[in-house]
């Protein structure tokens, strides 16, 4: 879990923002407190949707819960990079064609987490294929109950519905005004809606 000084909030957003969403990422960072950012489309904890990862070594496919995120999720979430890169934003291959897998995604297709960068994997549910450019450490992306399973990583940006913000809690009731009225600037007739990742965990175990 993070620790209490750089807790993320958890920022629900719309469809409609994604477009926005360099804009709103932006003016969130500008604010002193928010130290990262990020958007996925799901919140940690609650997993990701299971699809086929393919690969030449495993033609028929391995079951694996994919997460759409931006490229500055494993930093937000102090997720370990064995090796290999994060996600660039800068680069349109990498928002169509780029994974990150976790270290039981790419044993389970017989890799070690070297010898998987610069592996061809698809997404056949998903029309998707690419390259793995980089390989993390595992972590719980659901219940601590469940043993940890394959996940991937992928930047795609229409999937998006959560923004996760991590923040130093100097002034946390004066942080949150500053983010809801930032939040109006872009989407005034959206309400401003947020949680707190130990209460969004607290809820799915009860």
């Amino acid at each position: 879990m993070p620790s209490p000084v750089n807790s993320p909030i958890s920022q629900k957003k719309t469809w409609a923002s994604t477009r926005r969403y360099n804009q709103v990422k932006d003016a969130f960072l500008s604010h002193p407190d928010i130290v990262s950012a990020s958007a996925s489309h799901s919140k940690v904890g609650w997993g990701g949707l299971p699809e086929t990862l393919k690969s030449d070594r495993f033609p028929e496919g391995v079951r694996a819960r994919y997460v759409a995120v931006d490229e500055d999720y494993r930093k937000t979430y102090e997720i370990p990079l064995v090796t290999g890169r994060d996600l660039d934003g800068t680069r349109e291959a990498d928002k169509r064609a780029a994974f990150i897998l976790n270290e039981t995604a790419a044993q389970l297709h017989g890799w070690t987490p070297e010898s998987a960068l610069g592996q061809r994997v698809a997404w056949p549910d998903k029309k998707r294929e690419g390259t793995v450019v980089g390989v993390v450490a595992d972590f719980h992306n659901r219940t601590l109950i469940e043993p940890i399973g394959p996940v991937v990583l992928a930047m795609w940006q229409n999937k998006w519905n959560v923004l996760s913000l991590r923040f130093r809690p100097t002034d946390l009731r004066g942080l949150i005004d500053d983010l809801e009225t930032l939040w109006a600037r872009f989407l005034p007739t959206r309400p401003f809606r947020y949680e707190f990742l130990d209460d969004s965990l607290s809820d799915m175990y009860r």
